[in-house]
């Protein structure tokens, strides 16, 4: 319990440090859009297009992802491995990083590559989009073993 309690101080970390990011990022964006000189500075950035504002909304995602790990942690602390609201929150946790891993794969990668041929497919950097795409599907399928743990329990407390 001592590790799960540590796990869940780390990932409390994470939560804040990203929610300061995601305020500081997004305080940063609204203001470039509204002020013309940071505008002229900013020109080649990747504040000049619509992209900006997709990668801001996937990042919104992964926050949403990681409070719902950090409430499964909590709910583990309080609960035990094995209860039906563990399963839930782990498995929405889940479906939020593979929306935000998958779209973003597709975002960042195959749109460039296949439609607009304007990057170098060796010059992208995929490696965030990817790995937040497996911790979304291993969340998932560790949500329907706990979920198949928690029928087990249930089927042994009735036996006793």
């Amino acid at each position: 319990m001592r590790k799960i309690k540590i796990l869940n101080y780390l990932v409390i970390g994470l939560l804040l440090i990203n929610v300061f990011w995601f305020i500081r990022y997004s305080i940063f964006s609204f203001n470039l859009l509204n002020d013309e000189e940071l505008k002229q500075t900013f020109k080649t950035s990747l504040f000049k297009h619509y992209k900006f504002f997709i990668d801001l909304f996937f990042k919104f995602l992964v926050l949403v992802g990681i409070f719902f790990v950090q409430r499964a942690l909590n709910n583990i602390i309080k609960k035990g491995a094995f209860n039906n609201k563990l399963h839930l929150l782990l498995k929405r946790g889940g479906l939020f990083f593979i929306i935000s891993g998958f779209f973003g794969f597709v975002i960042n990668f195959i749109i460039p590559l296949f439609i607009l041929f304007k990057r170098n497919p060796l010059n992208m950097f995929i490696g965030n989009d990817f790995l937040i795409l497996i911790i979304g599907v291993s969340l998932y399928y560790a949500s329907d073993i706990i979920h198949d743990g928690t029928l087990l329990k249930q089927e042994n407390d009735l036996t006793i």
